[in-house]
């Protein structure tokens, strides 16, 4: 029942991202366990999108499970609408005091979704392409914001207006020294020589990361998190998305390049392998292998930690620091040994420092 639930939920998913018909029957689906598994992975509102694409006769018949559905779907609508307005103001004040913030992740890609509002929010993630410029915008956010009192090596967290808003030191940071060098040459060189990434929020207009370079990031951030904690549906989904709208834009040689000086072939694979396999990316807008051997054991590690892996560390926050990376060790260690093989340099050098990080009490 459990690998029913999952392709069925996958099937809705597919439904919403390309607006296209469901083959599956739902004959005898257990819609409250669809609904538990879209919360988990953060994708309510689009899986709701995917059920409007399903005939009547095939659609929850349980007038509760409607409700909570129409009512999630609501809810994440007007996150949008209010999270949309923060970001244009946030981008608004920080510009005013003479700054050149770069919208990441979040807002920047819920256009490109055929319901822009029914992407899952999440936090305000802000970049600066001018060296020094964060440093002046956590001093504003010390005077208007409240700090979350959490330490990060490569962010400044903060409450501001109800949104919590992250400040990057780093647009992406990795732990190997020869590949984050990399990774900040190709960041550094791409604001240098690259034209600006603008679009329109709310009327606004709010600069974003570069095409090409946005791909790159988007898989960085998935790594980031999948060997460490864990990765969700919802970024997928945004990858997927942002590769099928802007694959005429997306300069392939060039990333390739840097997907083979990061040593991220074999990750980059796997990605594609989900997204092609599992939610229908067309095969032809992308050059990279679809037939990754560790397809299954990344669908494994999706559904059974959840967003951001969150079902898996979900003591995280609610014991003491010590306990959590007690708790936290055998599990970042078997994530480890699954992966290691796929991104070894970077696998090992995150594992060392993730625990001198711990040592001195830094997330």
């Amino acid at each position: 029942m459990v690998e029913k639930t999952r392709e069925l939920l996958l099937a809705l998913i597919k439904a919403a991202l390309w607006q296209q018909e469901v083959h599956h029957t739902f004959i005898d689906a257990d819609w409250a366990d669809i609904y538990h598994l879209a919360k988990e992975q953060a994708v309510l509102a689009v899986c709701l999108d995917g059920i409007n694409h399903l005939p009547r006769e095939r659609m929850p018949s349980d007038e509760s499970i409607r409700k909570k559905w129409i009512s999630a779907m609501m809810k994440t609508e007007r996150r949008n609408v209010i999270q949309n307005g923060n970001v244009v103001c946030l981008i608004n004040e920080l510009r005013n005091i003479g700054l050149h913030p770069i919208l990441m992740k979040g807002q920047s890609l819920t256009i490109e979704y055929p319901n822009p509002f029914h992407r899952t929010c999440g936090d305000i993630d802000i970049y600066f392409k001018k060296e020094g410029e964060v440093q002046k915008a956590i001093e504003w956010a010390k005077l208007y914001g409240k700090s979350t009192g959490d330490q990060h090596e490569h962010d400044y967290p903060f409450t501001w207006n109800g949104e919590i808003v992250e400040l990057h030191y780093w647009m992406a940071l990795l732990y190997n020294k020869k590949y984050n060098r990399t990774l900040q040459r190709i960041i550094r060189d791409e604001y240098v020589q690259g034209i600006p990434n603008v679009i329109s929020l709310e009327g606004a207009e709010i600069e974003t990361v570069p095409v090409t370079l946005y791909v790159l990031y988007q898989m960085v951030h998935i790594s980031f998190h999948f060997l460490n904690e864990g990765i969700g549906m919802r970024q997928f989904c945004d990858l997927a998305l942002y590769l099928k709208t802007h694959h005429k834009e997306i300069d392939f040689q060039k990333l390739n390049d840097w997907i083979e000086e990061l040593g991220m072939r074999k990750l980059v694979d796997l990605y594609a392998t989900f997204l092609c396999q599992k939610l229908g990316l067309d095969e032809s807008v992308i050059p990279w292998k679809t037939d990754s051997p560790y397809l299954n054991q990344l669908c494994e590690d999706i559904f059974n930690g959840g967003n951001f892996g969150k079902l898996r560390f979900g003591f995280k926050g609610k014991t003491s620091f010590l306990v959590q990376k007690m708790k936290a060790l055998p599990l970042h260690l078997e994530n480890y040994r699954h992966y290691h093989k796929l991104w070894s340099k970077e696998t090992t050098a995150s594992f060392i420092s993730k625990w001198k990080r711990a040592a001195k009490g830094i997330k």
